[in-house]
């Protein structure tokens, strides 16, 4: 698994950043100051265990939105027949809150 570093490519619409863990998925944050293209190539689970297993579950309130308040999320996700279960998020006084 990659760890946050991605299992390849390079963010084009060619090469898409290849998603293979939720370290991965939670590392697009990290590339929102253009369009980037992404891949899933697993399941990825984002329920709360699996959140606290790598320090990602902020005191209970679940996976941390990838965009920031009203600016939103500015990428493309391919999902390529693989799925993203079991989205753990509880924070109920925020507004925006998604993927």
């Amino acid at each position: 698994m990659a760890g946050g570093n991605f299992g390849g490519g390079d963010g084009s619409v060619i090469m898409p950043f290849l998603i293979e863990d939720l370290a991965d998925l939670n590392a697009i944050r990290n590339n929102m100051s253009s369009l980037k293209y992404y891949k899933l190539v697993n399941d990825i689970d984002v329920s709360l265990d699996e959140l606290n297993k790598i320090g990602l579950g902020d005191s209970g309130k679940g996976w941390k939105p990838l965009g920031s308040g009203s600016a939103g999320f500015y990428a493309q996700i391919n999902f390529n027949f693989k799925k993203i279960k079991n989205l753990y998020i509880n924070r109920p006084s925020e507004s925006y809150i998604g993927l």
